[in-house]
C-alpha cells in the first residue's frame, strides 16, 4: 500500500479505523507502518515527523496528505542525519525543497513553524506525532520515513500514551526545530562542488630524492569526535543571511601531538622566522601522499595554528580524501560514520608516517 492512499470513501476510512486501533506495537510484519501513517494523516489536524532519514518515494507519496494536514494546522518534517555536506542527493533535496515551498505557501502556515527542517546536530531518533485537536497519537521507534522503514524492513515502534511523556516529546521536537539545532531546508546551502580533489593531483611512481628521516604522527580520533579526522562533524557555518553551510565529508586537519611537534623531521618554522607577537607561522611544504609506497600523489600541505600544531591541505578536503579515501577503499569506513580507534584498528594503522626527503620535500604514508 502507498504511504498516502486516497482516503475519500467510507470503505477505506473503515480500514483506517481497523489499522489505527489494531496494536500499540508495530514491526511492519502484520501491518506495514505506512498504513498507520496513512490512517493518522487522514484525520490529523497537525503533525510532526522527526526522523533520521527519508526516502524520495516515501516523500513523494506522502506529499498530498501532508499538504491536506497543513491546510488545518502546523506540519513539521525534521530530518536529522543530513548535516554533512553532500549527504542529500540532488533529487531528494529538490523534492524536499518543493515540499517546503508548498507547505509554507499555505497562508495560515507562513509564520507558525511549518516546514522541512535539517538538523545541524546529529539526530537519529524516529518520532511520529499526529494531533487531532487536543488529542495526540505518538509513535516512537525505528521507522524512518522511507519505503524500507515504512514497509520493507523489520522495525520496532510503539505508541506512547503517558501524558508526561507526550509533553516531553512535544517539547523535544520544539527544541529540535529551534535556531540552535536546525535550519529550514531553504536555508541549507547547496552542496559545494569540489574545485580540487585528491584524485586530480599529479601522480608519480618514483620519488625525486633519497629519504633523510621519518617520524610517526599518532592519530587520536576517539579523543577528537568533532575535530581533526572528524572535523566534518563539527559545527557548520552560518552567514548573516542565516544560510547554513555544512562541513564537507572529506574536511579534515591533522591535530599533531606536542611530542611530535618538536621532532626534527616535523615541518615548522624556525623561532627567528615567527613574527613578534605571533605563536606560529604557516609552513608550506610539498608532500607525496601514498597508501602503498608504490604510487604517489603530489600535494601542497602546511602546518599552522598555535605552535604549528595542525597539518592540512588547502582546501582541507584534499588531505581528507587521502585519509578517508584510504579507509573507505579498505572497507572500514562508510560515508557519514566517524573515524574511531576501532576503525583504525580494522585498517591496521593508527598513525601517519612523515618522511623528510633530502631535498626538503616530504612523503606522507597512510
Amino acid at each position: 500500500m502507498n504511504c498516502c492512499p486516497d482516503f475519500g470513501n467510507g470503505k477505506i476510512l473503515r480500514q483506517i479505523d481497523s489499522v489505527r486501533n489494531e496494536s500499540m506495537f508495530n514491526t511492519n510484519q502484520k501491518t506495514p507502518f505506512s498504513d498507520i501513517v496513512a490512517a493518522e494523516l487522514a484525520r490529523s489536524t497537525s503533525a510532526d515527523i522527526a526522523v533520521g532519514y527519508c526516502g524520495l518515494t516515501a516523500v513523494q507519496q506522502a506529499k498530498r496528505a501532508l499538504l491536506k494536514v497543513a491546510a488545518k494546522g502546523r506540519v513539521r518534517l525534521v530530518l536529522g542525519m543530513y548535516r554533512i555536506d553532500g549527504s542529500l542527493t540532488n533529487k531528494l533535496r529538490e523534492e524536499l525543497c518543493e515540499l517546503h515551498r508548498a507547505l509554507t505557501q499555505i497562508p495560515a502556515r507562513k509564520n507558525d513553524g511549518t516546514g522541512v527542517y535539517i538538523t545541524t546536530v546529529d539526530y537519529h531518533g524516529k518520532i511520529w506525532c499526529f494531533r487531532q485537536g487536543v488529542a495526540q497519537t505518538v509513535w516512537v521507534g525505528s521507522h524512518n520515513f522511507s519505503d524500507e522503514g515504512l514497509k520493507k524492513r523489520l522495525e520496532a515502534g510503539t505508541r506512547i500514551t503517558d501524558q508526561q511523556d507526550l509533553d516531553k516529546i512535544e517539547s523535544f521536537i520544539d527544541s529540535l526545530c529551534g535556531i540552535n539545532c536546525a535550519v529550514t531546508i531553504d536555508k541549507l546551502a547547496p552542496a559545494a562542488e569540489d574545485v580540487q580533489s585528491y584524485k586530480g593531483l599529479p601522480k608519480y611512481t618514483s620519488l625525486p630524492a633519497g629519504k633523510a628521516a621519518s617520524m610517526e604522527i599518532k592519530l587520536r580520533p576517539s579523543e577528537q569526535p568533532q575535530s581533526s579526522l572528524n572535523l566534518c562533524f563539527g559545527a557548520g557555518r552560518k552567514n548573516q543571511q542565516g544560510i547554513y553551510t555544512p562541513r564537507p565529508w572529506y574536511e579534515i586537519e591533522l591535530s599533531v601531538p606536542k611530542s611530535a611537534q618538536t621532532n626534527d623531521v616535523y615541518p615548522r618554522p624556525l623561532p627567528s622566522e615567527i613574527p613578534p607577537g605571533k605563536k606560529s607561522l604557516r609552513m608550506e611544504f610539498t608532500a607525496y601522499l601514498t597508501h602503498d609506497g608504490v604510487t604517489y600523489r603530489k600535494a601542497s600541505l602546511s602546518t599552522y595554528s598555535d605552535g604549528n600544531k595542525a597539518m592540512g591541505s588547502k582546501p582541507r578536503t584534499i588531505f581528507g580524501e587521502f585519509i578517508k579515501g584510504g579507509l573507505e577503499s579498505a572497507g572500514v569506513l562508510r560515508r557519514g560514520e566517524p573515524i574511531t580507534d576501532e576503525v583504525l584498528e580494522a585498517y591496521g594503522r593508527d598513525s601517519v608516517t612523515l618522511t623528510k626527503l633530502t631535498n626538503g620535500e616530504y612523503v606522507v604514508t597512510f
